[in-house]
């Protein structure tokens, strides 16, 4: 009894250390993943557009290890602040996240020619038009660091006017205060001759609304629906002007810990890391626009005359130009890039 005892001790004893071995060797079943990725999220879980920002990227990279990575997305500013995103990848601390243009601004100027006011169309239209650029241009890449692995870029949301009181021609604006998102849009707002100034979103635009410090904010809808500026605004004057953009990075240091074949997986998902944007912000201004900020509601969608966005357009064209000769002391062919993008604009919306 004893002998088989023994005998079915050795068995277990020699199986389980040949399972280890194999389990060891092939990375078949691992109890805790090998890669541990950080991303750091801008809004919280329960917004509506997390789920294709964040938790969708984050399936992702996990299906495309097959679990040798696991990804812990940290709702905005439990990590780090939004404006550290892009440091954070290079030193390290993320290893994989979007990179919003207005919280890093002047790190990407090429791409900040599809942010000129009146310039490109619809997400999907710039983001084709990105895309042939990105394609005809290699030299644009040469703005991002060299400690970062670059994935995909895209353009969101435009910014339209949302004020207290109706703003309905061009004429009108004049003299009305405009707290805007970025110096973008300011810019531009102060070319059309309104009283500008750039604000945070997050801890100034409610409260200063709500106690009429000044007459409207101008930011794309994806914000209004985060910081619930339908509560204190009425009328959303649809100028179409500044998109931001933004692009998708992994940290060369977890670049660096992929396989071969998980690399050019993930540089093959380009698009789909694009079109995640895409569908997020449609998400996006579609809950705030059809639910939050309806007629039904008190809420008013004002389009200015074809004439006003003629006019408009026109006294926006010097700031297109001043982009382009920046560009062009910066070493990158500006005048070219800004050429291809209004004709490709053209292109794909008429042709």
């Amino acid at each position: 009894m004893k002998t088989i005892k023994k005998l079915l001790n050795g068995i277990f004893t020699t199986a389980f250390i040949v399972a280890i071995v194999m389990f060891t060797v092939t990375g078949v079943c691992i109890a805790e993943s090998e890669l541990k990725i950080k991303v750091s999220g801008y809004f919280a879980p329960e917004n509506v557009m997390w789920e294709d920002f964040f938790e969708m990227p984050k399936k992702m990279i996990e299906d495309v290890t097959q679990g040798r990575a696991a990804v812990t997305v940290y709702p905005s500013n439990t990590l780090i602040a939004p404006k550290d995103v892009y440091r954070s990848l290079e030193t390290g601390l993320v290893g994989f996240d979007l990179v919003f243009g207005p919280f890093t601004p002047g790190a990407f100027p090429v791409t900040d020619v599809f942010s000129l006011p009146g310039l490109v169309g619809n997400q999907a239209t710039s983001n084709a038009v990105l895309n042939h650029v990105f394609d005809k241009y290699p030299v644009i890449k040469k703005q991002f660091s060299t400690k970062v692995k670059y994935i995909a870029s895209q353009v969101h949301m435009r910014a339209d006017i949302h004020s207290r009181e109706p703003i309905r021609t061009l004429a009108e604006l004049k003299g009305k205060v405009i707290g805007c998102q970025n110096p973008k849009i300011a810019e531009a707002l102060e070319k059309l001759g309104a009283s500008v100034s750039v604000i945070k979103l997050a801890t100034e635009a409610y409260t200063s609304l709500e106690r009429g410090v000044i007459d409207g904010v101008a930011c794309a809808w994806g914000s209004v629906n985060v910081f619930r500026l339908y509560e204190v605004t009425k009328y959303h004057t649809l100028i179409s002007i500044c998109p931001a953009t933004s692009h998708w990075f992994f940290s060369l240091k977890t670049w660096n810990k992929f396989t071969l074949e998980e690399q050019k997986r993930f540089e093959s998902l380009a698009s789909w890391f694009q079109n995640r944007i895409l569908v997020g912000n449609v998400k996006g201004s579609m809950d705030v626009r059809f639910n939050k900020a309806t007629p039904a509601k008190g809420h008013e969608m004002i389009k200015w005359s074809d004439e006003d966005m003629i006019k408009m357009k026109k006294l926006f064209r010097p700031i297109w130009d001043k982009w382009a000769e920046e560009m062009e002391e910066k070493g990158y062919p500006g005048k070219h890039i800004l050429r291809d993008v209004e004709l490709l604009m053209d292109a794909y919306q008429y042709g």
